[in-house]
């Protein structure tokens, strides 16, 4: 069963909160789509009681039965399946696309096709191209929300499957376009990429993120409470706590999907300029539709309709009569 592009948010938000509780989410996340998807609607108290329960709270304050049984055998098989093994972390953090092609249904187009490049670590590729091109794809694969029809995703020689969900986590930090953010203060929700940093760790990646001098002015600082969702921070703010958390998570591979979206040219323009100075070491894929800043990028993909259509360095790309060379001049 798969999900929408459109649909994508909720993915990524479950993924992220099932990392911190993940036993009583994913009870109560099945629950929830059992019932959808044996009657795509929600019999209400059924649901709310199987979930306070998986989820530890008073299920007895709750009215009770009777609920529908839930026929046997009827649940969809989730598209991806972890393994519960733990492998050997990859002895390096290459990337590795390997001719992938995927698509969200048969009777679909594919979403990407023949997909077929490689980042050395240390090195940092840019995937650019307008909307509904297939760039976030990419990213979902990566992070097996999906998994490719066709060919494989490889990290330091291996085979993305082979990794339980753990380790495939683990070596990889990701700012997603949807990055999620928890009803408690802005310490809290840093602390969530690395629980022992101190202090001067959370304010030396809010400074890379550009995002210091705006939590020094506030009365309670770290302290702050952000609101549901991070309600009570711009949609610019919100994107740069993300990058804090990526900074502070200090993975081994990143993955930024629309890092800059919703900043202004000034603050986009610095927190690139400190983001390239973090990602020695780093194997980097930037996802984005802003063809600026990329002259730090190593190697740059032009995608159009999920297929590769040019690519090569920023200076090689723009000295050539290439469609990346006269979009760029369309925007300056």
């Amino acid at each position: 069963m798969r999900i929408p592009p459109h649909k994508t948010g909720i993915v990524v938000h479950f993924n992220f909160l099932t990392q911190f509780f993940r036993e009583p989410l994913t009870t109560a996340i099945h629950t929830i789509l059992e019932e959808v998807a044996h009657s795509h609607k929600l019999h209400v108290w059924g649901t709310v009681q199987a979930v306070t329960r998986a989820c530890g709270g008073a299920a007895g304050a709750l009215p009770t039965g009777p609920y529908p049984a839930v026929p046997a055998g009827w649940w969809p098989k989730p598209a991806v399946v972890f393994g519960d093994h733990h492998s050997p972390a990859p002895s390096n953090f290459d990337l590795k696309f390997d001719k992938v092609s995927f698509r969200y249904s048969d009777d679909l187009p594919w979403a990407v096709a023949g997909m077929d490049f490689e980042i050395s670590q240390d090195r940092c590729l840019a995937v650019v191209g307008e909307t509904g091109s297939g760039k976030s794809t990419l990213v979902n694969l990566l992070a097996r929300f999906w998994e490719p029809d066709i060919g494989r995703i490889m990290i330091g020689g291996k085979d993305i499957r082979s990794l339980s969900e753990s380790d495939l986590r683990r070596c990889m930090g990701v700012v997603s376009q949807h990055a999620h953010m928890f009803n408690m203060n802005l310490r809290d929700n840093l602390l969530l990429a690395r629980a022992g940093a101190s202090e001067a760790d959370l304010y030396a990646a809010l400074e890379t993120a550009q995002l210091a001098d705006f939590v020094h002015a506030l009365p309670d600082g770290l302290n702050t409470r952000i609101g549901e969702s991070g309600r009570l921070l711009s949609a610019g703010q919100a994107r740069r706590l993300a990058v804090a958390r990526l900074i502070l998570k200090d993975a081994p591979l990143w993955v930024l999907d629309e890092p800059t979206e919703g900043l202004d040219i000034i603050t986009e323009q610095k927190m690139m300029d400190a983001l390239y100075e973090r990602m020695a070491g780093k194997t980097v894929l930037m996802i984005t539709h802003r063809l600026v800043n990329l002259q730090g990028m190593d190697h740059i993909i032009l995608l159009e309709n999920g297929s590769i259509i040019e690519q090569g360095s920023h200076a090689d790309l723009l000295s050539s009569n290439s469609r990346y060379a006269a979009l760029c001049k369309r925007i300056n």
